[in-house]
Formats: C-alpha cells, sequence, structure tokens
C-alpha cells in the first residue's frame, strides 16, 4: 500500500485522481420509452470522486468521474481482503475471493480443485480499491455486535458508477485549482488502467505517464 499513492501530487489532474467538490445524480427510468414520465433523479452522498477519463484526454469542458463508495461489510467476510484492501486490484486465484465458509462448505472438492488449476484472472471486476489515506474520511462499518465494528477510511470505486460531467474550467492544459486530493503512484495508475480496460475488453490509452 505504501506505493499506491503518490509522494509528490501536482495540481495537474491525472487519471485516478481523486479529486472533491462535484456531485454525482443518478437518474432512475420505471419505464424507457416513455418521456417526462416514470423517472426520478437522486443524488450521490460521497464528496470524492476519482478521475476515469485518460491524462491527455482531460480537457473540452468534459471529464469522467465515478464516486468513491465506502466499503460493504461483506468484503470484510474475505479472509484475503481483511489482509490487504487493495489484493483485488490485481489478478489472483478465485480461491482467495471467496470467503473461508463459502470455499470449505458450498464448493465440492472437483470444484475447488478446478478453481486452484485455473490461471490468475480479475475477480469482483468493477471494483477498484482506494486504501486508506489521511485525506479521505474515516467511517465506521457496523455489526450487530458493536465490538465487531470497523473504523476504516479505505474506499472503493465501482465502474458502472461512472458519469460524464461538463465544467467549463476543464480545458486543454487547465483544470480546476484545489480540488485535487490525492494522486496516485504511476504503478498504481497502471493497475487502475489495466483492470478498466479489461472490463471493457478494450485498449485503453493514457499517454502520461509521468
Amino acid at each position: 500500500m505504501n506505493n499506491f499513492y503518490s509522494d509528490s501530487p501536482t495540481e495537474k489532474w491525472r487519471f485516478g485522481d481523486v479529486v472533491e467538490g462535484f456531485i454525482s445524480i443518478f437518474p432512475k427510468v420505471n419505464n424507457p420509452g416513455v418521456i417526462n414520465k416514470n423517472f426520478n433523479i437522486s443524488f450521490g452522498e460521497t464528496p470524492y470522486f476519482v478521475i476515469l477519463t485518460p491524462c491527455c484526454s482531460i480537457k473540452d469542458k468534459k471529464v469522467t468521474l465515478v464516486p468513491l463508495r465506502k466499503l460493504d461489510k461483506r468484503w470484510f467476510q474475505i479472509d484475503a481482503f481483511c489482509e490487504d484492501y487493495t489484493v483485488f486490484n490485481n489478478p489472483v486465484n478465485r480461491k482467495i475471493s471467496f470467503p473461508t465458509k463459502y470455499w470449505e462448505n458450498k464448493l465440492s472438492e472437483e470444484e475447488r480443485n478446478e478453481i486452484l488449476n485455473e490461471e490468475d484472472m480479475y475477480t469482483y471486476n468493477n471494483y477498484f480499491f482506494y486504501p486508506e489515506n489521511n485525506y479521505l474520511k474515516e467511517y465506521e462499518i457496523e455489526y450487530k455486535d458493536p465490538a465487531k465494528n470497523i473504523i476504516t477510511n479505505s474506499y472503493c470505486i465501482d465502474f458502472k458508477d461512472a458519469f460524464m460531467v461538463e465544467c467549463n474550467k476543464i480545458v486543454t492544459g487547465q483544470n480546476p485549482k484545489g480540488l485535487k486530493l490525492i494522486e496516485l503512484t504511476i504503478e498504481t495508475r497502471d493497475l487502475l488502467r489495466d483492470k478498466l480496460q479489461k472490463y471493457y475488453r478494450k485498449p485503453f490509452e493514457d499517454e502520461d505517464t509521468q
């Protein structure tokens, strides 16, 4: 995790950066095809967003963002995740993506052997995890037994939540100042790009590697 975030961030916006100052809007359409009826709009609660636009394409008054989500308690049923919140940012053997009880009690020996013989692959394909950072607020994951509650400032993104924002201050070579909180290292941007590319099953070009 020590190499996840850059120690020398700049004001320039880059792919994978965490920024603030925006809102997320989620339209819900109950009856597609019927204009101006049966829809509503909800607003996301997170103050943090990750830039999913390639560095060289952050211009023309547009940027693609995805909100940072709080971690769901279901992740903490997985031993490998509890040891390293970023483990599923990389290809892994599928065995470690199962909760221990499920692996031991729900899968047959034949199924377990098949999985163990598989090549490493991305699991939880649409998620990318951001570990703890002092710029991110802590929150509490609550259980029926308060002694099991978890306090963390780790988050994740879901690629399915991505949306486009128009902003007059986003032009070639310029971006809004004072909104960038966190910058990824080059190595972490590569991890995010590789997983996003795999998710969309198409090449993803990001010319800025500095």
